[in-house]
């Protein structure tokens, strides 16, 4: 084996020890290079000054940094004022608000409890169904204590008249109620009858609307004369001179009077020359029987009907229908459930005028 092979299996498992002069020369200076990097004899011991010097250092390079991004110390302290005073002027307004509403509330209770009760329905005007604002409560327990006599099995004529509209309507009611045909009000349980309030002309009223003992629907009416709350039998059983189910059939020779619901749609007027005529849908009080009537197109009685029916206009909700009083009279050369529209007494089911 020569040499070369022996030194070279000998250094096996350490560094390989290299033949040449310069080499080896190379080999010892890296060789004392690392063991002064290993010794710890060669990191050096920072003293207390230097390491407060770094760090005095490093505070302000970190400084320099927070104060490029944020700005200056001076510069924020110019800056605070202008967003205190932006601030001020949004709270302000908002201040002010509050204290404008709190006044105007604190008014207006005042006025409440101060002023008499004048103006209710209507804005600066006194109108007839105001006492039934003011005095709800009070219509309806009276309104519903006598539909409970009018339930009672002994229906005397003295005993009902006072709260009746007319002595005959009075009397028409014991006679139905002695033949069997007068259907008692369901009065178990107040909470189910539902009412509502208006006027006819001059004459104020409140309504009850809830189920006979027959299952039917009922509204019936009290209006309010001479200080008194009476029933109004005629406008509870929607009471017309005729029947309208049977108009068809009958050829008028005058003026009839109707309680009826009163309704229109765009295509009614087809029914006619839309230039001259306006057609009405004339149903009766359940909604099922029906008869057309129309006017002229244009006339004052069609206005009010339109204008009671917001018909045609861009504002406001157009009514499907309203209840009404109306007078109809014979329509030649149409169809015999065709009939002209005379007249609107009513725009409810009462009568505006107290019968004699």
């Amino acid at each position: 084996m020569s040499d070369h092979y022996k030194n070279r299996n000998e250094s096996e498992g350490g560094d390989i020890e290299p033949q040449s002069s310069h080499a080896k020369n190379l080999h010892k200076k890296r060789q004392q290079l690392l063991r002064e990097m290993q010794s710890p004899e060669g990191q050096q011991a920072i003293s207390i000054s230097e390491q407060l010097e770094r760090l005095d250092n490093k505070g302000a390079s970190s400084s320099s940094v927070e104060e490029e991004l944020w700005g200056a110390k001076k510069r924020r302290g110019q800056e605070n004022p202008w967003m205190l005073w932006v601030i001020i002027g949004l709270i302000i307004p908002i201040i002010l608000v509050g204290i404008m509403f709190l006044t105007n509330d604190s008014k207006r209770r005042s006025n409440e409890s101060v002023l008499p009760f004048q103006v209710a329905s209507g804005a600066e005007k006194v109108e007839p169904e105001d006492w039934f604002i003011k005095n709800s409560n009070s219509a309806f327990v009276s309104a519903f204590e006598y539909l409970k006599i009018l339930n009672e099995d002994e229906l005397t004529l003295e005993k009902i008249e006072s709260f009746v509209r007319t002595k005959e309507q009075a009397q028409r009611i014991v006679k139905l109620k002695e033949a069997g045909d007068w259907v008692k009000f369901d009065t178990r349980d107040s909470d189910k009858i539902k009412w509502d309030f208006g006027a006819s002309g001059e004459v104020p009223y409140i309504a009850l609307n809830g189920l006979r003992k027959d299952f039917h629907k009922f509204r019936a009416y009290f209006v309010r004369i001479d200080e008194k709350l009476l029933f109004d039998l005629d406008a509870t059983q929607a009471l017309g001179e005729r029947v309208i189910a049977e108009l068809p059939k009958q050829e008028l020779k005058e003026s009839v009077l109707l309680r009826c619901w009163i309704k229109k749609e765009p295509s009614f007027d087809a029914r006619g020359d839309e230039e001259l005529f306006s057609w009405y849908q004339i149903l009766d009080s359940n909604e099922f029987d029906f008869i057309w009537a129309y006017c002229k197109q244009g006339e004052s009685l069609d206005k009010k009907l339109r204008d009671k029916l917001n018909y045609g206009k861009l504002i406001g909700e157009r009514k499907e229908k309203f209840r009404a009083m109306i007078q109809i009279g014979n329509a030649k050369e149409f169809r015999d459930d065709e009939f002209l529209l005379e007249s609107l007494l009513a725009e409810e089911w009462v009568a505006p005028q107290l019968e004699e």
